[in-house]
């Protein structure tokens, strides 16, 4: 494979992953669900048990999750400031 056709790979399964994991992680989970999920990816990680390939994956979804997360919260803080502006 010539470096130009790799490099279209690496990009279309990139986003193949991207997608995936976005798609695991619904909107409609609770924070605490998601935190749950983020804690067992990173006792997986913190194991050194799992091949580089996996541990890429579940890196890859610790940040979707964070990111997930990090959501949540700033919409919760806008909700309680709505809230606190309307009294």
């Amino acid at each position: 494979i010539a470096p130009t056709q790799s490099r279209i790979w690496d990009r279309i399964i990139n986003y193949f992953k991207e997608k995936f994991v976005s798609d695991k992680i619904t909107k409609n989970q609770s924070i605490e669900a998601k935190l749950q999920m983020l804690t067992k990816i990173v006792e997986a990680l913190e194991s050194d048990e799992l091949p580089l390939e996996e541990s890429l994956q579940k890196f890859e979804e610790g940040i979707a999750l964070t990111k997930a997360c990090q959501e949540s919260l700033e919409a919760s803080e806008k909700r309680i400031a709505q809230l606190l502006t309307k009294e």
